[in-house]
Parts: structure tokens; C-alpha cells; sequence
């Protein structure tokens, strides 16, 4: 497995687990968890084929989706604080 490759779905793992953690009480975090699996699955199969992928456009989604994750944990964390 390629050094980008391994590295990319490791990032998605951790990302999935963030998401899947959130997603009890963000609908938002749902849609990125349900995401990250699609892109799990992808980057699987691409390994089992040793097929070629876009590492930019999975390093720039992954960046975006762990941007929004950050953002979802402040707004909750945020939220919980005031009550």
C-alpha cells in the first residue's frame, strides 16, 4: 500500500469515528459520517486493485470534512456549556 494511500484511510478511520461519535446529535455529522464510509470503501477498493486514485481531491475532502467536524464539536460543545 502506498505511503498516501495508507495514510488517507487511516485520516478517514479517525474521521468516520469523530463523525459516528457526533452523528447522535447532529444530522450534520450523519451525512459526513455516511461520507467518510462511502470514501473508506473507495479507498479500500482502490487498495485491493492497486488502482489509482486522486490524492489531492481525497486529501482536500478529508481536510473539509475534518474542518465541518471541528466546527460541529464547538457548536455542540458550545451548547452544552449554556445549559
Amino acid at each position: 500500500m502506498s505511503d498516501s494511500l495508507n495514510w488517507h484511510l487511516e485520516k478517514a478511520h479517525v474521521l468516520a469515528q469523530k463523525a459516528k461519535r457526533l452523528a447522535n446529535t447532529n444530522k450534520d455529522a450523519k451525512r459526513i459520517y455516511e461520507e467518510l464510509n462511502e470514501i473508506i470503501e473507495d479507498l479500500e477498493l482502490y487498495y485491493i486493485k492497486n488502482m489509482f486514485y486522486d490524492e489531492a481531491e481525497v486529501g482536500t475532502r478529508l481536510k473539509y470534512y475534518e474542518k465541518r467536524l471541528e466546527l460541529i464539536e464547538k457548536r455542540s460543545g458550545s451548547i452544552s456549556l449554556s445549559d
